[in-house]
């Protein structure tokens, strides 16, 4: 044996041989068939907050850091912004707290 438990394809052809693999697709995971079944999981809910920039704020943010506030619970986080399908431009906010209650198909 090879030691050899997952090979993965890249478009460019190139192939990534490993023993163990940690797939981290959040809410696309049974998108694209990234994995052969979806795993057991429950959904929950989170609120974030993006704030609409324009172009010209775009580009004098976009290298900003990742930036995560950890001084009690909850933390909150800001990322950069990028550019949505939409076309427009925003950057994220966000809280550690995650609602209780799973959401459900109801």
């Amino acid at each position: 044996s090879s030691g050899i438990n997952a090979e993965y394809g890249l478009e460019g052809g190139a192939m990534i041989n490993c023993g163990k693999v940690c797939i981290t697709t959040g809410s696309f995971t049974g998108f694209f068939n990234l994995l052969p079944g979806i795993p057991d999981m429950k959904l929950m809910g989170h609120t974030v907050m993006k704030f609409e920039i324009d172009a010209e704020t775009f580009e004098r943010c976009k290298s900003l850091p990742s930036v995560i506030v950890c001084t009690e619970l909850p933390y909150i986080y800001l990322l950069p912004p990028i550019r949505y399908p939409n076309g427009k431009y925003y950057i994220k906010l966000g809280p550690s707290v995650w609602f209780d209650n799973p959401v459900t198909k109801e």
